[in-house]
Order: structure tokens, then C-alpha cells, then sequence
């Protein structure tokens, strides 16, 4: 295997371990971190920051597994991987380098801010994740191998 391919190589596991290590600190997150009193509402009766999806599967979750944590805030976690799996694709779409991949990778990721919102219970985590693949799918097709004209729709 030539140096090249094995710089390659460990710039993409590194870059597939910090996916792997932010849905683990989210599910840590998750699972340590009080329900606060909004999240609490949430559950009991859909209110005005809440997603409707979120809403829904909170109560699958909970009508299934019972009550705890993590399923109270398995919805959250589910749009963090959405979020993590479209911050991944963008970060691999905004460069062939892997020294600019981890970057935008980490900086859409690990960002407080945004990070708070894929553990809590509320339903941003997931509208935020549903907007990240609103930019990421067409800026997949657009910046793919082979569409030779980007205003030409197939």
C-alpha cells in the first residue's frame, strides 16, 4: 500500500472515529444529564417547542420500552445521528483532504450550541438534523462525479 493511500486510510478512520465518539458522548449525554422540566412537559402533552415528530416517537419509545432517559430521548438521539451521518457527508463533500474533512467535521459536530440540542428531549436536535440533509443532498448531487451540468436536473 503506497504512504499516500495510508495517510488517506487514517484520515478516514479518524474522521469515522469522531462520528463514532460524538453519538457515544450524545447517548452518554443522554443517559446522565436530569430531565429538565420542559422535556418533562414535552412527554405529558405536546407543546409549542416541540417537534410533532419528535412528539410521536417519544411515545413510541416509551409505549415500548418503558420510561427512562434514554427513551424519553431516544427521538433526539435518532436526529444526532441523522445530524452526525449529514455532517459526514458534508465534511467528506467539502474536501478530498483529510486535514480539511476532520475540521468541518468537528466544527459542525462539536459545536456546544448545536450539540445541546441533539440530547434534550425537545425536538430541535432533529429538526436540526432534518435541515443539515435539506444542504447535504443536493450538495451530494450536485457535487458528485458525473453530473457534468449542475443546472441540468436529470
Amino acid at each position: 500500500m503506497a504512504p499516500d493511500a495510508r495517510r488517506v486510510s487514517a484520515g478516514n478512520l479518524a474522521l469515522l472515529a469522531a462520528a463514532l465518539f460524538a453519538f457515544a458522548w450524545a447517548v452518554a449525554r443522554a443517559h446522565v444529564q436530569a430531565v429538565t422540566g420542559d422535556e418533562g412537559m414535552t412527554f405529558e402533552f405536546p407543546a409549542h417547542n416541540n417537534h410533532i415528530l419528535n412528539s410521536l416517537l417519544m411515545r413510541l419509545f416509551t409505549s415500548v420500552f418503558g420510561i427512562s432517559h434514554l427513551t424519553v430521548r431516544a427521538p433526539a438521539l435518532l436526529g444526532a445521528a441523522i445530524y452526525i451521518a449529514a455532517s459526514l457527508c458534508l465534511s467528506v463533500l467539502a474536501s478530498a483532504k483529510w486535514h480539511v474533512r476532520l475540521p468541518v467535521f468537528v466544527c459542525l459536530v462539536y459545536n456546544p450550541f448545536v450539540f445541546d440540542y441533539m440530547v434534550a428531549a425537545r425536538g430541535y436536535g432533529m429538526a436540526a438534523a432534518f435541515l443539515l440533509c435539506a444542504i447535504a443532498a443536493p450538495a451530494w448531487y450536485l457535487l458528485s462525479p458525473g453530473v457534468s451540468d449542475p443546472g441540468k436536473l436529470p
